[in-house]
């Protein structure tokens, strides 16, 4: 559940804050131009406690949605990359331990195929699905944290 990735994210902290951000045009352009691809909503829900945000992002792999929770810490370097929903067959599905490789990694070059993350033999679509949905969350909190946080309400 969701609850479940918030306290994996948040393990220390009291009960994050939940964020909604409303993405300008501008804003939607700077991130698809720094991760390479545009986000898929310009409506980013994310949670923040402390100095740590975890970014939630649902998108199509091949033909069927993957969710995933990117957890960066104040640093700017990803803590923790989680796969909470995956509905491609299970053949296409990462294993924990490539997940485990975004630990660290930060915006830039690196974090990407040809960088620090290596490829999964068979499973090309779903590893470079998580690489970008990685890209956008840091670009994202970059960009946002530039503008004062963003445009944010609270429902």
């Amino acid at each position: 559940t969701q609850d479940q990735a918030l306290a994996l994210a948040f393990p220390d902290a009291a009960k994050p804050e939940r964020r909604t951000s409303y993405l300008t045009d501008e804003q939607a352009a700077r991130i698809r131009k720094d991760a390479g691809e545009a986000p898929p909503s310009s409506v980013l829900i994310w949670y923040k406690g402390g100095d740590t945000t975890a970014w939630f992002e649902t998108h199509v792999v091949r033909t069927q949605r993957e969710t995933v929770m990117i957890v960066v810490g104040g640093d700017g370097g990803v803590r923790r990359v989680d796969l909470l929903s995956f509905s491609e067959p299970d053949e296409y599905r990462p294993p924990g331990p490539w997940l485990d490789q975004f630990a660290g990694g930060k915006e830039g070059a690196e974090m990407s195929l040809r960088g620090r993350i290596r490829p999964i033999t068979g499973a090309t679509l779903s590893a470079r699905a998580i690489v970008s949905a990685v890209r956008r969350a840091l670009a994202a909190r970059r960009i946002l944290a530039a503008a004062g946080g963003g445009a944010e309400a609270r429902p």
